[in-house]
């Protein structure tokens, strides 16, 4: 007796159900992870540009505040002396930002100074908040960059001054106020974007106006590409791992800038979903493993009985014995060969063998038939008809 081979059926089956289950996995995670980066990444420009507007916002109204209150400072100096102190002391109490309120002939010599209580130096060797030359090529006046108030002794406050140009008709040519950052710092401090991100402003060449880490960036331990960005325009740029805003403040040579990582608003999220979706699709496989299996049990059953009898068949061939079917009267069916043999004897085991796939031995099975006889192949094929 022939060794019975157990029918691939079955794990053909299983395997095919979870090959189409792992690619189509594979597929569609591939391309929701894509997109999902995608719209993170897009969620995280428009919450930087968001955080900055906020910034830009706040920033502007502190800039038209400040033009409020030059002009009410460059208003008092047409004032009689003591409504003009007066007036200059009050403002300076009520809005602490204002340190140093100062005018200057059209050689850019010092000749009046309201800072509450602080006097000027006798001899100031460097006044870092006016500058002669640049307040003649600006013509109407200028913001100036960040600086240490210089005017003072043992007062040394961070500050920026506003500079304007006086009438032609007054004896003072230029009118410079020192402002302190202590309300803008706090505001810009305030806003954060992600974990670690934050906001700066600068000028319009670049140079930092304020920075919240503003001691690292000056210490040389923190670096930014101020002078790079100043030269984009507004908008958000995404790069390997940092996203940059930048937006202009309006009536202002400044710029809001806006700085957020990747790791934080995007890779860490992205990771995350990664992760959820991994352990997803390795349940939906093992699922799909389960289903393959288990159909594979329901669709081979039959096809591993058929093959049973078949392989039953073959063994007890040489001992089959044919009853003839009544009523079948087909002369061309029951003609004999010139030899005397019957050729419906053999057919059945020539059916037999299609059904049970043997492909290989069909040739040879239609020489064995067809050697000696002289019925045609319409009958054979009829008789494997009948048999089927």
């Amino acid at each position: 007796m022939k060794p019975r081979h157990a029918p691939r059926t079955a794990p053909l089956i299983a395997s095919l159900v979870v090959a189409i289950a792992a690619v189509t996995l594979i597929l569609s995670t591939a391309t929701f992870l894509r997109s999902y980066r995608q719209a993170i990444v897009e969620g995280a420009r428009t919450s930087s540009s968001q955080a900055v507007s906020q910034v830009v916002g706040s920033v502007g109204n502190y800039v038209d505040n400040i033009d409020e209150i030059m002009d009410l400072v460059m208003d008092s100096m047409n004032q009689s002396p003591e409504e003009r102190n007066a007036l200059l002391d009050a403002l300076q109490t009520t809005r602490s930002e204002v340190i140093a309120i100062t005018t200057y002939d059209a050689d850019g010599v010092l000749q009046d100074c309201w800072a509450k209580d602080h006097t000027p130096r006798q001899n100031i060797l460097r006044n870092s908040s006016f500058d002669l030359v640049t307040a003649k090529r600006r013509g109407r006046g200028y913001v100036s960059i960040p600086h240490v108030e210089t005017i003072f002794e043992g007062y040394y406050p961070w500050v920026v001054s506003v500079v304007r140009r006086m009438p032609e008709d007054s004896p003072r040519q230029w009118i410079s106020m020192d402002i302190r950052f202590s309300a803008l710092a706090a505001t810009i401090n305030n806003v954060g974007i992600g974990q670690h991100g934050y906001c700066y402003l600068m000028d319009e060449r670049g140079n930092m106006v304020y920075h919240p880490q503003q001691q690292l960036l000056y210490a040389g331990l923190k670096k930014e590409e101020a002078g790079r960005l100043a030269c984009l325009g507004d908008g958000t740029y995404v790069e390997d791992t940092v996203i940059y805003t930048t937006q202009k403040v309006p009536n202002s040579t400044w710029r809001v800038v806006g700085v957020s990582y990747i790791d934080e608003t995007v890779n860490e999220s992205f990771w995350q979903m990664t992760r959820i979706i991994l352990i997803a699709a390795a349940l939906i496989l093992v699922a799909a493993v389960v289903v393959g299996f288990v159909l594979s049990r329901i669709i081979s059953r039959p096809l591993q009985k058929l093959e049973t009898a078949m392989e039953a068949f073959e063994q007890n061939a040489d001992g089959f014995v044919f009853n003839s079917i009544t009523g079948f009267k087909s002369r061309e069916f029951w003609s004999t060969s010139s030899d005397g043999h019957n050729p419906y004897n053999v057919i059945p085991a020539l059916t037999i063998s299609i059904f049970a796939s043997r492909i290989s031995a069909i040739p040879a099975l239609l020489e064995q038939c067809l050697t000696g006889i002289e019925t045609p192949l319409s009958s054979i094929m009829a008789i494997i008809f009948l048999n089927f």
